[in-house]
């Protein structure tokens, strides 16, 4: 049984369409997402969800204790090139 499902999504911003029409269907355990060059920073749900934030929240979906999610996140930005980290929050 799936979780959501969307039939004929549309999105747009202003004149710009960025979703047209699209069905699909996610089911339990799936990570699902809608990548692509139109993503306002102005139009962000949470202007604060950092690259840090975002890390931890998903390994905390998965059971992850927080500090041993904050550590793994933290170690995965180091890798990052300095240019991705840039707005990254390190005091949460």
């Amino acid at each position: 049984m799936d979780l959501v499902v969307s039939e004929k999504l549309a999105k747009r911003y202003g004149d710009v369409v960025a979703v047209d029409g699209i069905d699909f269907a996610i089911a339990p355990g799936e990570c699902f997402g809608l990548l692509g060059p139109i993503c306002p920073q102005d139009v962000n749900l949470d202007q604060d969800f950092t690259v840090l934030k975002n890390l931890i929240v998903f390994a905390r979906y998965f059971g992850v204790p927080q500090a041993e999610a904050r550590r793994r996140a933290e170690r995965l930005i180091e890798r990052l090139p300095q240019s991705s980290t840039a707005s990254v929050d390190r005091g949460e």
